[in-house]
């Protein structure tokens, strides 16, 4: 399945910011990469904010379809995204996201900003 991550909307936890664990969706209207996941497959919105796993949303019938939300490669997604040693480097850090649904049957681009009326 293909997912889309829109730039300006993601926490890629670069090393400008705090340390801290980043959310599905958090108060400042940033996801991390597994929240852009969850929206694409129709988990309302109000649904992922402070939301900090996907097995943690009240409902995951959306996503088990697709994949096992317990699946180490989804933890390995969340480690990558919050790490802020690759946010040095954005490009890597997108590198390896990219590589790593790519392993596991999924496509992830990045994309500027969302598509208008998205």
């Amino acid at each position: 399945m293909k997912f889309t991550v829109y730039e300006d909307e993601w926490n890629g936890m670069n090393v400008k910011e705090v340390l801290r664990d980043s959310k599905l969706l958090d108060n400042n209207n940033k996801m991390c990469c597994m929240g852009f996941v969850a929206e694409q497959l129709g988990i309302p919105r109000r649904d992922l904010v402070d939301v900090p796993a996907l097995h943690t949303i009240r409902s995951t019938k959306n996503i088990e379809h697709v994949f096992d939300v317990a699946a180490g490669w989804v933890g390995v997604a969340y480690e990558i995204n919050d790490n802020i040693n690759l946010g040095v480097n954005l490009e890597e850090k997108k590198e390896a996201l990219i590589n790593l649904f790519a392993e596991n049957g999924h496509v992830l681009v990045f994309e500027p900003t969302r598509p208008k009326g998205e």
